[in-house]
This record gives C-alpha cells, structure tokens and sequence, in this order.
C-alpha cells in the first residue's frame, strides 16, 4: 500500500477523526478513578499533603512546614489531570504510549510526575501483596 503524499501548500480541510482517548472516564466521579488506580486515600503516594497555592514558602524549611501546617491547602488533582492519569496508568501495563496535549498550565508536569510516584508505589506493594493495587490488578 502506498503512502499518500503530504503537500504543504494544500488548501483543503483536513478530516481527522479526532478522539481524546479518555471517553470512557467522562461519566467518571473522582471516587471511581480514584478506586481504579487502588488508592483509597484520594492521595498520590511520595507526594506532600499540603501545598502553598501562592508559592512564598518554601516547604523544605523547618519554618516553611510549620507554614504548611496551619495555611497549607490539600494537595490535590483535578478531574481531568485524575484522568489522565489512569490513563497514562493503563497504558503503562498494556505497553502503550501515551502523548500529553493540552493548553498550557493544566498539569501535565503533575500528572507525569504522578505518573512515575504510582508506579513506584506499584512496585513496592507488589513485592509485599504479590499483586497490584485497584482494577489495575486484576
């Protein structure tokens, strides 16, 4: 079979059938998700509990965790980047690829960062349960 040529200088629409490949979560509560990836606690494994939203502490300071104590807000993901994760989840285990694309500064650095934490936290429970955490382990 022949591959179709690409001209730079067509004028014609392009039809693409575009999917975000997440469709199946949209009826999704953040619960459901969070039961998927195996992690009762609503948390990422590794992560901090507290966050400054407004970024003047510095949280690896004895005074900067007294801060987070009594002004830090919960750490947390959105929906979509929840999403994303038990995705990119998924697809680690089938051996897939997965390709981030959003607008700028909707946490795709936090969902791989995520990324790599679950796994880790896969690993270490494995050696101890003999199995993985979730639906992801069955």
């Amino acid at each position: 079979e022949s591959v179709p040529e690409f001209d730079l200088d067509a004028t014609d629409n392009c039809d693409f059938q575009w999917s975000e490949g997440v469709e199946q979560y949209n009826n999704m509560s953040e619960d459901d998700l969070w039961t998927i990836l195996g992690l009762p606690e609503k948390q990422i494994p590794f992560f901090n509990l507290l966050h400054d939203p407004y970024g003047d502490c510095d949280p690896w300071t004895e005074d900067g965790q007294a801060w987070l104590k009594e002004n830090g807000e919960p750490l947390a993901l959105c929906w979509h980047q929840l999403v994303g994760l038990v995705k990119m989840v998924k697809n680690a285990f089938c051996g897939m690829p997965v390709l981030l694309m959003d607008e700028v500064g909707l946490g795709k650095t936090v969902q791989v960062t995520a990324l790599i934490a679950v796994l880790s936290f896969y690993r270490e429970f494995y050696a101890v349960h003999n199995r993985f955490p979730g639906k992801i382990g069955r």
